[in-house]
C-alpha cells in the first residue's frame, strides 16, 4: 500500500536492503579474517572486490532507507519518519567523526590534554553506537505508532 501511495517501490527496496544484509552476513562467515601468509593475486582481486563491494552495498542500503522512510513521511503525514532520518544521519555523522578521532589524536604532537581528549573520545566511540540506537528505535517506534490509517 505504501509503495502505491507513495510512488517508490519500497517493498522492492526493503526486500533488497535485506538480501544484501543477509548475503553479506554470509560472506562474513567465510571470508579469512587476517592472515600472516603470503597472499596470491586471486586473494589480492577477492580482497578487493570486497572492499569495494562493503561501501557500494552500505551506500544503498543507506539511500533505500532514507527513501523509504522520507516517502512514509510524505504518505502518512507523519513526521516523525523525517525525524527519525535526521536523527540516523546525524549519528552516522557523529559516529564517523569519533571513529576519525583517534587517529588525529595518534598522529599530533603530544600534550597536556591529549589524555583526556583520548578518554572522551573513546567514551564517545563506546557509548555512542548504543546511545544512538536506542534514541532512533524509539523515535521510529514512535512514528509508527503515529499511523492511524493510511488514505
Amino acid at each position: 500500500k505504501i509503495s502505491m501511495l507513495s510512488g517508490i517501490k519500497a517493498a522492492a527496496l526493503y526486500r533488497n536492503c535485506v538480501m544484501i544484509c543477509i548475503c553479506f552476513v554470509a560472506l562474513l562467515l567465510f571470508y579469512p579474517a587476517g592472515c600472516y601468509r603470503e597472499v596470491t593475486i586471486k586473494e589480492m582481486i577477492e580482497e578487493t572486490v570486497w572492499n569495494l563491494a562493503m561501501p557500494a552495498a552500505a551506500i544503498y542500503i543507506i539511500v533505500a532507507w532514507l527513501r523509504i522512510n522520507f516517502s512514509l513521511a510524505r504518505v502518512s503525514g507523519v513526521m516523525t519518519f523525517r525525524i527519525y532520518v535526521w536523527l540516523c544521519v546525524g549519528f552516522l555523522a557523529l559516529n564517523i567523526l569519533c571513529g576519525a578521532g583517534p587517529f588525529g589524536l595518534a598522529n599530533s604532537k603530544p600534550q597536556t590534554d591529549d589524555a583526556v581528549a583520548a578518554l572522551v573520545i573513546t567514551s564517545l566511540k563506546e557509548f555512542l553506537p548504543f546511545a544512538a540506537l536506542i534514541i532512533t528505535g524509539i523515535v521510529h517506534l514512535l512514528a509508527w505508532s503515529k499511523i492511524e490509517k493510511l488514505a
